[in-house]
């Protein structure tokens, strides 16, 4: 290969460079101008300000209850698990014992595979 096309070569994979960091440089500005996404009505931890120790440890019992990851946030995973268990209203505070209720209640149902069994 001789000197010109080694110049060549070197000058444009330069160009390239400087073109890719050009485009890394801006992709970093932008992304520092924009504020971090967040969610609505989401809470930042699971033992979010507000809540207390005993409906944290209710809303986790209620959730193994239902079979999702016990991590104390009642989130859309959750709620979907509830309504797939009769749980068709907000769960708070005030209802957190009639939805513990209905998950057991849930739990312990049988089947309908085996309904035929229980019928005489």
């Amino acid at each position: 290969m001789d000197k010109q096309t080694k110049f060549g070569l070197m000058y444009a994979a330069g160009v390239v460079a400087a073109y890719l960091g050009y485009k890394y440089y801006k992709n970093q500005q932008g992304k520092a101008q924009q504020p971090p996404p967040t969610t609505p009505n989401a809470p930042t931890s699971p033992t979010f300000q507000g809540a207390s120790q005993a409906y944290i440890k209710n809303v986790k019992i209620l959730q193994s209850l239902l079979g999702v990851k016990a991590d104390g946030i009642i989130g859309p995973i959750t709620i979907k698990a509830g309504q797939a268990a009769g749980i068709n209203y907000q769960i708070n505070a005030a209802t957190i014992d009639k939805a513990i209720a209905a998950a057991k209640t849930y739990k312990t149902k049988p089947s309908a595979f085996f309904d035929f069994i229980n019928r005489r």
